[in-house]
């Protein structure tokens, strides 16, 4: 099917078509609140050309550059007639189509709503079911004629910002629409702002977002950005669309973290908590928090367990460190190296378990003889299971720190006789 006519065919259609009336009128809001009755026409389905800059689906144009990066970083801009680009936005639009049931809608249901398409025949609003309707007439052309023409409101001439504002308040508005995923409307938010000279108080006036909001969802798509590309999958959004609130809490924590240093690796556990440990149900984003606020016992069993390569910091790794303490720096680089992740995620799991039960026991009088007891059990069933080809690494980093316990707990029994 063709997925749009050429430019001079469509001014050549609506040209004639707006000189007569249409087959009945609309009330539409827009240019600032202003209340038209607009002229609703048939139009061919095959008439209008989607509108390559549709908020709705900016994530996925990002994501297929980036795993296509043949077809150039413009591709979606540098021309607007571009079949190959309607082509791959047609794909985009059917993935969303199928996930939201569309199709099974309109199986059964005619058109209710007209589509409204700008002064060339651009969709405005309704590029989704214009995909549906196209899927189903190209399928079977005789159960769904009614799809051969739809209805179809054509907007006057206006700016770009008319139609933006004309297309936020028609997302406000019940319908079987898809809201936006979290990443498109930061990624649209962010192109309005960067590349399109909007205010905050524009943005304010169309979105109904504050400064701090817009801020934030910009923050929050930043650090998913930092974490595709450490996993060698820049802009592939897919990969993050459900992880919106473990980035919130991310982002939250890191905020409240004092030392760059920490930071740093606050932030390499976080992505880590991001992936689903091996063996295990669902995810770690749950405990972002709790990694928060036990990450020095976490540090300390990392530093112990994992070998740490000393690095000079220079410039270059500053961005990914973010710390001038080449101890936190070490095991930053520990912590996104691929092979440690298994046994990260155990030393994570471990340390929150062992200080949620320390911190249910902790009114317990006779706590401490039990852990002492049990650390005393382990440590005799570590000393009988030595041999030749036991593991050297790391032992002496343990005991020196069970010295130090030692040491901390003899000095209490003899203040307290």
């Amino acid at each position: 099917m063709q997925l749009g006519w050429p430019l001079p065919k469509r001014k050549e259609f609506i040209e004639k078509l707006l000189k007569r009336p249409g087959r009945y009128k609309r009330e539409l809001e827009w240019r600032g609140g202003q209340i038209e009755l607009l002229d609703v026409y048939a139009v061919p389905l095959e008439m209008p050309k989607y509108r390559l800059a549709n908020g709705r689906t900016g994530d996925a144009q990002d994501e297929y550059v980036a795993k296509h990066p043949e077809v150039g970083d413009d591709f979606f801009t540098r021309d607007l007639e571009l079949q190959q680009a309607h082509e791959v936005q047609h794909g985009i639009l059917k993935e969303m189509v199928d996930r939201e049931g569309l199709i099974k809608f309109f199986r059964t249901n005619k058109q209710a709503e007209p589509f409204i398409l700008d002064h060339l025949g651009f969709i405005v609003n309704g590029n989704r079911r214009l995909c549906a309707m196209r899927m189903l007439y190209e399928a079977d052309a005789k159960t769904f004629a009614h799809f051969g023409h739809v209805d179809a409101i054509i907007l006057p001439p206006c700016d770009e910002r008319a139609i933006d504002e004309l297309e936020s308040r028609l997302q406000l508005q019940p319908d079987i629409k898809e809201k936006y995923t979290w990443t498109a409307r930061a990624i649209m938010l962010r192109h309005k702002r960067e590349r399109q000279g909007y205010t905050d108080e524009d943005l304010k006036r169309i979105y109904n977002l504050g400064p701090k909001q817009i801020q934030e969802q910009i923050a929050i798509l930043e650090l998913a950005e930092e974490y595709l590309e450490r996993r060698g999958k820049p802009k592939h959004y897919s990969f993050v669309e459900n992880d919106d609130f473990a980035l919130q809490q991310l982002r939250k924590c890191l905020k409240e973290t004092q030392s760059e240093g920490e930071r740093s690796v606050l932030k390499a556990l976080g992505y880590l908590a991001l992936e689903k440990p091996e063996g295990q149900e669902g995810r770690l984003y749950a405990v972002i928090p709790q990694i928060s606020e036990h990450l020095k016992p976490i540090v300390e069993r990392c530093r112990t367990e994992l070998t740490l390569q000393p690095i000079q910091q220079d410039v270059a790794l500053d961005d990914l460190l973010g710390s001038a303490d080449p101890d936190l720096s070490s095991l930053a680089v520990a912590l996104d190296n691929p092979a440690n992740r298994e046994r990260v995620q155990d030393i994570v799991q471990d340390v929150i378990e062992s200080q949620d039960a320390a911190e249910r026991q902790r009114d317990n009088a006779d706590f401490a003889l039990s852990r002492i007891r049990e650390a005393n059990t382990k440590l005799l069933q570590a000393r009988s299971a030595l041999g030749p080809s036991s593991t050297k690494s790391g032992i002496k980093e343990h005991l020196d720190a069970i010295q130090t316990s030692l040491e901390e707990i003899r000095k209490w029994l003899a203040n307290n006789p």
